[in-house]
This record gives C-alpha cells, structure tokens and sequence, in this order.
C-alpha cells in the first residue's frame, strides 16, 4: 500500500476541509470571473428569471404578471422580463426590492435545505419581499410557520449562495 508524503497527506486535508466550511457557509466565497459567484439565481435555459413573469407585477397586480422579452432587465446575471416601460424604471431604480428572495427558488424548500422549482401563481409578499413557492401546498407548509421558516430559509440561504447559478427546469 503506497502512502502520500506527510505534508501531501494534510495539504489534501485542508483543502477537503476548507471546501466543507465553504459549502456550509461558513466561509466567504470570493467571486472573479470564471470562479464561483456569489448567488444562486433560478433561471430557465436563456438566463430568464421568474419563468418570464414580471417581478413588479407580483405587487403592483397582486398577481403573476407575463412579461415581455422586448422589455427587459439584467441584475445579479438573470434577465427579468416586465410588462410594461414603468415596471422596468422601477425595478430597475430599485431592484433589491423586486428580485425574490432566495434566487427565486422555493422559499419552503430552501427552508428545509432543498432547493426546488416554483410556480409562479404559488408566491407570497412577506415584509414587502417576494417570495417563490413550489405549489400552493408548499405555500401552505410555509404558512403554518411563516416567520420561523423565513428566519431557518434565512440561514440556509446563506450555505446555498454561490455557484454558477443554478438552473432548476
């Protein structure tokens, strides 16, 4: 049985080490280009967010909103389709007021330590923030607990935040 030199041996450890304090969170994860970014955004295959829906509609219409591709936004690298001219101007004065919480990801599955696909008719407003469900029956999961779900989805949020950004389809 060949073993690795001494100082291999704990080079390997640390290293292993170091990538489990990062995938749990507990390390910053610097971002550069071809590296690691810093947030997870649930995309479809063209880098659309929401499934095409318009972020602002969600509080505007109280509803689910399609968006246009002609009328379009990037931030944090997904493009945000909207229905109209005045919804663009206001995410885009505003945008860490419209983007979802949790890379729009299912705020009840990022609770539990999932990340999961949504349905956009499945959403809730809470503390004048979007949050994306995977049903309604997840909606009402969350529900049951809103405010200690949202403090865990929080905490777990944070141990999921990096990546290439990830596509859920």
């Amino acid at each position: 049985m060949k073993h690795l030199p001494l100082h291999r041996s704990i080079a390997n450890l640390l290293f292993a080490l170091t990538a489990l304090f990062a995938l749990a969170g507990l390390l910053p994860v610097s971002a550069s280009a071809g590296t690691l970014t810093k947030q997870l955004v649930n995309v479809d295959k063209n880098g659309v967010a929401l499934q095409g829906y318009d972020p602002v509609g969600f509080y505007t219409e109280g509803k689910p909103v399609k968006g246009l591709a002609t009328i379009s936004s990037q931030y944090k690298g997904a493009t945000y389709h909207f229905a109209s001219k005045a919804n663009r101007a206001s995410f885009n004065s505003k945008p860490g007021k419209y983007e979802p919480m949790y890379g729009g990801f299912c705020a009840f599955g990022v609770c539990k330590g999932k990340m999961a696909a949504v349905d956009v008719s499945a959403f809730k407003i809470m503390d004048g923030r979007l949050m994306m469900m995977h049903d309604a029956k997840a909606r009402a999961a969350f529900d049951q607990d809103a405010e200690r779900n949202r403090e865990l989805a929080d905490r777990r949020w944070r141990g999921f935040s990096f990546g290439n950004g990830g596509t859920i389809q």
